[in-house]
């Protein structure tokens, strides 16, 4: 079997992945979250806004996450230039 390297990757296609990612385990982390807000706002006196900072929280880890991606993209590409790329077996 001949080893194959990955010399480029697109920097967009990365953080679309990283961004989708973080939103999706963030959004697992979400959904107790929101409920027992709901349960706090309702049995004491939380406000009401306290509920769209976690959601707020969400959009930025992921906005983060996507730009991370982006500049990870880059750098890889910068490297593997220099250095080579990842090196990979397929069979």
């Amino acid at each position: 079997m001949e080893n194959k390297y990955i010399t480029y990757i697109e920097p967009a296609s990365l953080g679309k992945m990283a961004g989708g990612i973080v939103l999706g385990l963030a959004v697992l982390w979400l959904i107790p979250v929101e409920i027992l807000l709901v349960r706090s706002i309702l049995f004491s006196q939380v406000p009401l806004t306290s509920l769209f900072l976690p959601i707020l929280m969400v959009l930025i880890v992921s906005a983060l996450a996507y730009l991370f991606g982006i500049i990870s993209g880059y750098l890889y590409n910068f490297f593997a230039k220099r250095i080579g790329g990842i090196e990979i077996e397929l069979s």
